[in-house]
C-alpha cells in the first residue's frame, strides 16, 4: 500500500480514538454532577484508567502500524476492519464507562476489554501472515493473559456478591470499579512499556515517527 494512504489511514483512526476519547469525558463530566462525592471518586478513578487505555492504544497502534503497514491483500483489508471494529468498541467503552449516573456496569466493562483484547490478538496474527511469517509470542500471548485476569476479577467478584447479603453489593460493586480500573492502568502501562522497549522499534518505525512530528 502507498506510505501516504497508510499514514493517512492511521492517522485517522488515532484522530478517531481522540474525538472518541473527548466525548467519554464530556459524558463523565455532565453525569458525574448528578451524583454523590463519594461516587464521584470511583468514576473520577474509572475515567482516568480508560483514559489512560485509550492513550496507550493510540501510542502502540502508531508504532505497529509504522512497524507493519497495511498491504493492498484480503488479510490487508481485514486488518482495516478490524480497525474499525476496535474503534467502535473503545467508543463503546467510553460511553459506558464514563457514565457516571448508572455506573457500575463491570460485566458489561469487561466483556468489551476482552472483545477488544481478542481483536488485538487477531490484528497481530494477520499483521504477520501478512508478512508470511510467524507471529512472535510476546505479540499476542499477554493480550490472552489480560483477558484471563479480567474475566478472573469479575468471576470473584460475581461470587463474593452472591455471598453477601443484598445490602452489600453495591460496596461491592464499587471496590470493583476500583479493582477494574486499576487493571486496566497495569495492563496498558505493562503493554506500552513493552511496545517502546528499543528492541520491539524497528529502525524504520523510529525515522518515520520522527518526520511525521517535523
Amino acid at each position: 500500500m502507498d506510505n501516504k494512504l497508510n499514514c493517512v489511514w492511521s492517522w485517522t483512526i488515532c484522530v478517531i480514538l481522540a474525538l472518541l476519547l473527548g466525548c467519554g469525558l464530556a459524558r463523565l463530566w455532565y453525569t458525574c454532577r448528578k451524583i454523590s462525592i463519594n461516587r464521584r471518586v470511583v468514576h473520577v478513578w474509572v475515567a482516568l484508567a480508560l483514559s489512560f487505555f485509550v492513550l496507550y492504544d493510540l501510542c502502540v497502534y502508531r508504532l505497529l502500524v509504522l512497524d507493519l503497514p497495511y498491504t493492498t491483500t484480503p488479510v490487508g483489508a481485514g486488518r482495516f476492519v478490524l480497525d474499525v471494529v476496535m474503534a467502535i468498541l473503545i467508543g463503546v467503552l467510553l460511553w459506558r464507562g464514563m457514565n457516571g449516573a448508572d455506573w457500575p456496569v463491570g460485566g458489561e466493562l469487561v466483556a468489551i476489554l476482552i472483545s477488544w483484547h481478542v481483536c488485538a490478538v487477531i490484528w497481530h496474527v494477520m499483521a504477520h501472515v501478512e508478512r508470511h511469517r510467524t507471529p512472535p509470542w510476546a505479540d499476542y500471548l499477554p493480550h490472552l493473559i489480560f483477558c484471563s485476569v479480567y474475566a478472573l476479577a469479575y468471576a470473584l467478584n460475581r461470587r463474593a456478591q452472591r455471598r453477601s447479603p443484598q445490602q452489600d453489593v453495591p460496596v461491592l460493586k464499587r471496590r470493583f470499579a476500583l479493582v477494574l480500573s486499576t487493571l486496566v492502568i497495569c495492563v496498558s502501562g505493562f503493554r506500552l512499556w513493552q511496545k517502546t522497549q528499543p528492541k520491539r522499534v524497528s529502525a524504520s518505525a523510529v525515522r518515520q515517527i520522527a518526520g511525521t512530528w517535523r
